[in-house]
């Protein structure tokens, strides 16, 4: 045990050495600890309250408890810190780019998950039922349960009735496929009945997007109001047609 080692800094340091011929690796995993010896009758227990390696890591058996006595790891002053049974993020970081994973307090954002590829595991197995590659596609195992999108009249403007819906819906060719196998495909599912977007796009193409990766994507939900418009159109040529014949 050494103090003022420095000559100056008024230091108190203890050295613990790996021995003499000991590899890094023996160094980095050997340890300097404290041992409690609890012995209430005659058989003493001793317990080993935190270990200090070589390399710098610390393993602690416990909670390390700040001097307030209900914070672990607490500093108001960092930009990341325990807090409770909480850890909380502060500092405006930046995201990185793909080739790591963090999560960060990002400016005017908020808490952000920054990764090439999002997974998600629950469950008892463990499984992956969810991801968000790296197109931001959002894709789950199970069901997605939501009680709808936006729609209120105050989000909308330049609104105006759906004209020729009948000859568009015309235009539209319902098909049944099977999906190609793919690598990030975590759904269960081969055969299917659909659209095609790119045949979508030269009669509705403003429901079709073309994604960063090249691939077209389209919103479903926007067919539905052409078909009804296109039921009401048929509806009244068959009144007209009704009212010919009589």
């Amino acid at each position: 045990m050494v103090w003022n080692n420095s000559g100056g800094s008024r230091e108190n340091e203890i050295y613990y050495a790996t021995g003499s011929g000991a590899t890094q690796s023996e160094n980095d995993t050997s340890y300097f600890s404290f041992i409690n010896r609890f012995n209430p009758s005659g058989t003493p227990t001793d317990t080993r309250t935190f270990k200090l390696f070589g390399n710098g890591d610390l393993t602690l058996e416990g909670n390390y408890q700040a001097n307030n006595g209900t914070n672990l790891i607490y500093n108001s002053g960092a930009t990341s810190y325990f807090a409770g049974n909480k850890y909380t993020f502060n500092g405006n970081h930046a995201a990185t780019g793909n080739s790591t994973a963090g999560i960060y307090d990002v400016s005017g954002e908020g808490l952000t998950l920054n990764s090439l590829h999002v997974n998600f595991r629950t469950g008892s197995s463990g499984a992956r039922n969810g991801v968000i590659d790296s197109t931001g596609t959002l894709t789950v195992v199970g069901d997605v349960v939501a009680y709808g999108t936006p729609s209120d009249k105050n989000y909308k403007e330049n609104i105006k009735p759906i004209e020729s819906a009948l000859d568009k819906a015309m235009k539209l060719q319902g098909v049944t496929f099977d999906w190609k196998d793919k690598s990030e495909n975590i759904l269960d599912i081969k055969e299917d009945i659909g659209f095609i977007a790119q045949d979508v796009e030269k009669v509705l193409p403003e429901l079709v997007r073309k994604n960063d990766n090249g691939m077209l994507s389209m919103r479903h939900q926007g067919v539905v109001p052409i078909l009804l418009e296109a039921i009401k159109e048929l509806k009244a040529e068959i009144e007209e047609l009704k009212k010919q014949i009589k």
